[in-house]
């Protein structure tokens, strides 16, 4: 054992009789009076930190976990504990599994690391440890004192046991990956593979997945050095990619199991899908590139491949195009099983004379007419989520109508309506609508209108609305009331926007930001 470390476990107690009924104290306790095997289950739940210090709770609980049948070793450590202490992780896990009388399984082992020059071998000493007992989870998170990223030793290849990985601010180069022989496979159960911050290049990370045979979900976030992301995953269920910047290509070769795909990012990037994604159901689609297709072609490539979805997240470009032009094949775009809309824009970091800040696209008459375009194809369609961003220093009065006093606007519900044939809208199923950051803009107003004197299922139309228009809410609450509203039962509802409580479906999705 590591000098500075004492571990003094009390030994078991035998099982104590329910408490009775005389002390109210030990009456109120009902937790306490479940059976051993009950209480072990909820301990199983636990991370160890947490189930050692039941052990202080009553003569009950004294020893109970040393009974546990698995064990959860994940902790969150602080950067003053790596740097104050030389842990050794496994040594101490060691020590703990001989006060345990279960002889228990580790299911999911999760170890920080600082990166200093040691840190491989301590990297290395934890694979071992983590694969000598099957483990199943197993994590990495690197307690950064500096931007280099932990090397990962090629220990972690011989992991088999595995059926989730997490590796956040690590490096796998060729040195990581040992030579592989015939017909092995290092990965064979694993199923879930997240990587964040991670230096990985495209060779190694094509080794990666195709030891992988049984991958459902795979997510990147910030990787910067790959380029091209193939996918040949007969299994794979769920893709997300976010904030690597540096990918020119990504292609689903095999995905006919697909059921979420998230993609931060240039969407143009993104391969012809056409037939590869025939069972997704979640999108999220936002393209950190303004226009991302200078021409529909590509455009209706990408927007048709993914109309089976029931839920959607997009950015402005999905509204650069009508989509009353035809998709693939030459069939019109028809989202039949879309149930729930999101239209979010990308926030972008930009300098400035004051520091950093965020700026996004508002939504335009044209983007709109696009919207409403979209939306008299989707039958089944039952919630609509839009954020009108809200930036007064960044707009012009043609723009942004809050620059002027609601009431010096006089506006009128018959001037609010949209110069398109309204005839074919309907949005029979339509029953939520949620406008985030609401700030009265003449496109906002036309919309709620349109919707309301439209949809005949409308249960209700939420404005978060942004402060500044606060002293203004009775003006537009009077061009709300006196339109006519095609389904009798619909209210439309006044509240400020806090973004704690807003926000979208993907909301982690919607910025074009990279850690570095």
């Amino acid at each position: 054992m590591r000098r500075g470390f004492l571990l003094s476990v009390p030994k078991p107690s035998p099982p104590l009789p329910p408490p009775s009924s005389s002390s109210s104290s030990e009456s109120s306790d009902r937790l306490s009076s479940l059976p051993d095997a009950i209480l072990l289950e909820i301990l199983s739940l636990l991370c160890t930190d947490e189930i050692v210090r039941t052990g202080i709770l009553s003569r009950r609980w004294r020893g109970l976990w040393t009974r546990s049948p698995v064990l959860h070793l994940a902790r969150n450590y602080s950067v003053s504990f790596v740097e104050r202490v030389d842990v050794d992780l496994p040594s101490v896990t060691d020590l703990l599994l001989t006060q345990c009388s279960s002889n228990p399984k580790i299911v999911s082992a999760s170890f920080p690391l600082s990166n200093d020059p040691a840190a491989s071998l301590r990297a290395d000493r934890c694979i071992r440890f983590a694969s000598a007992r099957s483990v199943e989870r197993l994590s990495f998170n690197p307690i950064l004192l500096g931007r280099l990223r932990v090397p990962m030793p090629p220990s972690l290849f011989g992991c088999h046991s595995l059926t989730e990985l997490r590796l956040n601010s690590c490096s796998i180069s060729s040195s990581s990956v040992p030579p592989r022989k015939k017909k092995m496979c290092f990965f064979p159960t694993l199923r879930t593979i997240i990587l964040t911050s991670v230096s990985i290049d495209d060779a190694q990370m094509e080794a990666l997945l195709e030891n992988c045979p049984v991958l459902e979900s795979l997510s990147l976030s910030s990787i910067r050095e790959i380029t091209r992301l193939v996918i040949r995953a007969p299994h794979m269920r769920h893709l997300m990619v976010y904030g690597c910047g540096g990918l020119v290509r990504v292609e689903l070769v095999e995905a006919p199991e697909m059921r979420r795909l998230m993609y931060n990012g240039d969407v143009s990037r993104i391969g012809n899908l056409e037939g590869k994604v025939p069972k997704v159901e979640e999108v999220a689609l936002v393209s950190t590139k303004g226009v991302p297709f200078k021409n529909p072609a590509g455009w209706r490539r990408l927007v048709g491949a993914v109309a089976t979805a029931r839920i959607l997240s997009v950015s402005s470009w999905f509204f650069k195009f009508p989509l009353t032009t035809f998709g693939p094949g030459g069939q019109e775009v028809v989202f039949k099983n879309l149930k729930e809309l999101h239209w979010w824009p990308v926030y972008h970091k930009s300098p400035g004379a004051l520091g950093e800040f965020w700026s996004a696209e508002k939504i335009s008459t044209s983007s709109l007419r696009a919207l409403l375009s979209m939306l008299r194809d989707c039958p089944s369609l039952e919630q609509l989520c839009i954020r009108a961003t809200y930036n007064l220093e960044h707009e012009h009065d043609d723009m942004y109508w809050i620059m002027r006093p609601f009431s010096s606007r006089q506006y009128h519900a018959e001037e609010l309506s949209l110069n398109i044939d309204s005839v074919g809208y309907e949005f029979p199923c339509l029953k939520t609508v949620n406008i985030a950051e609401f700030s009265g803009r003449k496109v906002e107003m036309k919309l709620v209108k349109f919707i309301a004197e439209k949809a005949v299922a409308l249960e209700s139309v939420n404005l978060h609305y942004v402060e500044d228009i606060q002293s203004e809410l009775e003006g537009i609450r009077r061009v709300f009331t006196s339109i006519h509203k095609a389904s009798p039962h619909a209210t439309i509802s006044f509240s400020e926007f806090d973004e704690d409580k807003v926000c979208s479906k993907h909301e982690h999705m919607w910025y074009d930001y990279v850690v570095v």
